[in-house]
């Protein structure tokens, strides 16, 4: 199949088409003997009961809908598929929002609703007239639909509802005797309906019948459409005032988190100077005490403070990693557990042949305390942190039996701000923060009584001898 016939064809709308091919069945069942309309007709003229007369018109009218309005929308989500792809797919270097596409898009399908009745008229010997009736509802039915925002090819429902509505409304024009002369009620049976209408005197009747019916049901459409086109409006306002508000709610956590981190940095910085004072008075020491108990003591004040100092320069720099194995990091966790607080509440184990990882691994230790502050702020008797190895990752696992977390606050532990403490929310935040950082996973698993599971994943160390060397970058 060549190209350009391939891409032509995706052009046609199969829910057109079948509505089409619908519009063609229908008559074998929607027809005027199947609805009565003949025999209410000649039982009108032997009572000379002008209401089985109404009756008829209401049935006609009716009938009359049912055939023809998915006709009218079929053409129109047509319209609305080459009118969107077509102009998408052909315009040329020339083409704009009025190409020929554009044109096509209503002009072609629109020419299609005489054509569908010209069959019906050739398989059934039923006359569709296309006049006053049916342009008016196609001419209607578009410019409603384009005002309210309606695109029938992407959304049929909303579509039907106004086409319904106009068609039945124009339907019944049909069946005013006043408008005869302007291109009105040259359909199927209209003629005999007014003509019985005249013989009972019931023209003006009818004209008034016909016109407050239309009237209703067109004033009924252009409301739908009105409220359709509010509704989308609530929608979008809606859509904008909440991606407003997770606009603000990022700003507000980025803004905590970035003048936490000043914070960090000056209280880090103030660090130095103290330190680099205790390293001077210890290089005095033991160069004093030279060969005494004091000068050994003097040279662990020395490590203690050079360790810090490399803490602090991990802290002040959060891309500096190092090489360093599981095992080693995991003591280096539980050094840093506060005591008072974690003794005898805390279980830390590793299993053996841990890969190594490359971390800041004052950041990274903080992170994990963090998961543990959280677990014994909500109750739990215990908590265990478990390292093991995972699909070429690093796992670590914090466990523990408080009192969980319910779907709403799991959903919502990742906001900045938020907490179920008297605290800032950030937490979980940098936690989450910092192993991504490293390249990481956070998954938490939880239930209210059941406790919190928290499985970080952080990858291993690639080849080559790292220890003790900072990383520029490892993410």
């Amino acid at each position: 199949m060549p190209e350009k016939l391939r891409k032509a064809m995706t052009l046609i709308h199969p829910v057109g088409i079948a509505l089409f091919a619908m519009s063609l069945g229908l008559p074998l069942v929607v027809n005027v003997k199947n609805f009565g309309i003949t025999r209410l007709m000649f039982t009108a003229l032997e009572t000379q009961n002008v209401s089985h007369l109404l009756n008829a018109c209401l049935r006609l009218v009716l009938m009359n809908t049912i055939r023809i309005a998915p006709t009218y929308l079929g053409a129109l989500v047509i319209a609305d598929r080459l009118t969107r792809e077509g102009v998408s797919r052909f315009r040329g270097p020339k083409g704009g929002a009025f190409s020929r596409w554009n044109l096509a898009g209503w002009v072609g399908p629109v020419s299609l609703v005489p054509l569908v009745y010209m069959v019906i008229e050739g398989l059934y010997g039923i006359h569709y007239d296309f006049r006053m009736p049916a342009l008016l509802s196609i001419i209607t039915v578009i410019a409603v639909l384009k005002i309210s925002r309606v695109d029938a090819g992407r959304n049929i429902s909303k579509a039907s509802l106004i086409v319904f509505q106009l068609v039945f409304a124009f339907q019944w024009l049909d069946i005013v005797p006043a408008l005869t002369q302007l291109g009105f009620g040259h359909g199927e049976i209209s003629w005999d309906l007014k003509a019985v209408a005249d013989v009972l005197e019931a023209a003006s009747l009818l004209n008034t019948f016909g016109l407050v019916a239309s009237g209703i049901l067109i004033f009924n459409g252009v409301i739908s459409a009105k409220f359709m086109v509010d509704y989308q409006e609530l929608l979008e306002l809606a859509e904008l005032e909440k991606k407003r508000s997770l606009e603000l709610e990022r700003m507000r956590t980025e803004s905590l988190l970035a003048r936490s981190y000043r914070e960090m940095q000056a209280l880090v910085h103030d660090l130095k100077t103290p330190l680099t004072t205790i390293q001077g008075l210890a290089s005095v020491l033991a160069a004093v005490g030279a060969g005494t108990e004091s000068a050994v003591h003097a040279q662990r004040i020395s490590g203690a403070a050079e360790r810090m100092n490399a803490m602090i320069r991990e802290l002040m720099s959060e891309e500096a990693r190092r090489r360093v194995a599981a095992a080693a990091f995991a003591k280096r966790l539980e050094a840093n557990l506060p005591e008072e607080k974690t003794q005898g509440l805390v279980t830390i184990s590793a299993s053996q042949d841990l890969p190594d990882i490359s971390i800041n691994q004052t950041r990274m230790v903080r992170a994990v305390v963090n998961l543990i502050d959280n677990a014994l702020d909500a109750g739990a008797a215990h908590v265990q942190v478990v390292f093991g190895s995972r699909k070429g990752n690093l796992e670590i696992v914090v466990k523990d039996d408080g009192t969980g977390m319910t779907e709403e606050a799991l959903a919502r532990c990742w906001e900045g701000g938020y907490s179920t403490k008297d605290s800032t929310g950030l937490g979980l935040m940098f936690v989450k923060h910092v192993v991504e950082e490293h390249g990481g996973t956070l998954f938490i698993k939880s239930a209210p009584g059941v406790g919190t599971e928290c499985l970080i994943h952080i990858p291993v160390a690639c080849g080559g001898e790292e220890d003790d060397k900072t990383l520029s970058s490892r993410r």
